[in-house]
């Protein structure tokens, strides 16, 4: 599924699209930057979602794109891009810094519930 959502955004897209939002962050010693694409799904894609994966209303698409990097070291050395999809109806067209807000807390959310670290015992 993943490269199927990665190669019809490309088609969509183009492979060289500017993102739809992008923020540079500085701290613990490194540079973190951030990276937003965002498709509206079409019926096809749609209808692909439901098919294949039981998905019903998925509106949105994208990438997630975070660059990682020491202070002083002038290339990127961690890059990852993420697919995510989304299934608000939202009665507005969902912006880039609105989606990655939305995708940040939900990672945050994530990371709260499965990665808690119990120290009661320590």
């Amino acid at each position: 599924m993943k490269e199927a959502l990665e190669t019809w955004i490309e088609d969509v897209l183009g492979q060289e699209a500017p993102p739809h939002w992008e923020k540079t962050e500085k701290g613990h010693g490194r540079i973190e930057q951030r990276a937003v694409w965002i498709v509206p799904c079409d019926a096809a894609m749609q209808q692909y979602l439901v098919q294949e994966w039981g998905w019903p209303g998925v509106q949105w698409c994208g990438y997630i794109r975070r660059r990682r990097r020491r202070l002083h070291v002038p290339t990127w050395e961690e890059e990852k891009r993420h697919v995510w999809i989304a299934g608000a109806a939202f009665p507005w067209t969902l912006k880039g810094e609105e989606a990655a807000h939305l995708l940040r807390t939900h990672w945050h959310i994530e990371n709260r519930v499965f990665y808690v670290r119990d120290v009661t015992m320590d």
